[in-house]
């Protein structure tokens, strides 16, 4: 199954960088895979100047597109639990901190997520999804943290993911039953002390 994502350009030396400039629209982020932030560029000169600089690194650079909006959708099969947008000033929206608020997305946004979840075959993920122009993959997270975004909606996310996975369970008579049994006991047994704590995890 195809998935549209957002475009993003690994490249291996600078040679290689400036190839890629005459087909990516800006604006741009310029970063090294293993640095969180990276440097915004609005065109090709202003791109020049971040590559040389990084050059000296040695080491491989990605372009990616700017990404003005995008909500994070956590999925736990076979339903969609809960979604947040992200609220900031800063420009890289992706690692910047930000405010997360309860966001009610559209059936195209929700089929996406629950496609993405399905095709890697996850039982929770949090699908980050760019709305503007159209719908776009941003980030796939097979271990999110539910802390924050339970908090903004009101839900405790890990319980209601927790349900799904056991009636996942019960519904496919999994084989391999010893440790995922063991599995679920445990964690609705943390699910469950949490409740009665009245926290969001």
């Amino acid at each position: 199954m195809e998935m549209p994502t957002i475009d993003i350009y690994l490249t291996r030396s600078s040679h290689a960088a400036y190839g890629t400039l005459q087909e990516i629209n800006f604006p741009v982020i310029i970063r090294t895979p293993n640095k969180k932030t990276g440097m915004v560029v609005k065109n090709i000169s202003e791109a020049r100047s971040v590559i040389d600089a990084m050059a000296s690194l040695k080491e491989p650079m990605l372009l990616e597109d700017v990404i003005n909006e995008f909500v994070s959708v956590y999925v736990s099969q076979p339903d969609v639990i809960g979604c947040v947008k992200k609220v900031t000033k800063e420009k890289d929206m992706l690692i910047s901190k930000g405010q997360l608020h309860k966001y009610e997305i559209d059936s195209d946004v929700e089929k996406l997520a629950l496609d993405v979840a399905d095709t890697i075959e996850s039982h929770l993920a949090r699908v980050d999804i760019s709305l503007e122009p159209k719908p776009k993959v941003v980030n796939v997270d097979l271990n999110p943290s539910l802390v924050k975004a339970s908090e903004a909606l009101g839900v405790n996310l890990a319980k209601k993911a927790m349900e799904n996975i056991h009636n996942n369970y019960k519904e496919h008579e999994v084989k391999q039953k010893p440790l995922i049994v063991e599995f679920i006991r445990d964690a609705k047994s943390v699910v469950r002390d949490l409740t009665s704590k009245k926290s969001l995890i």
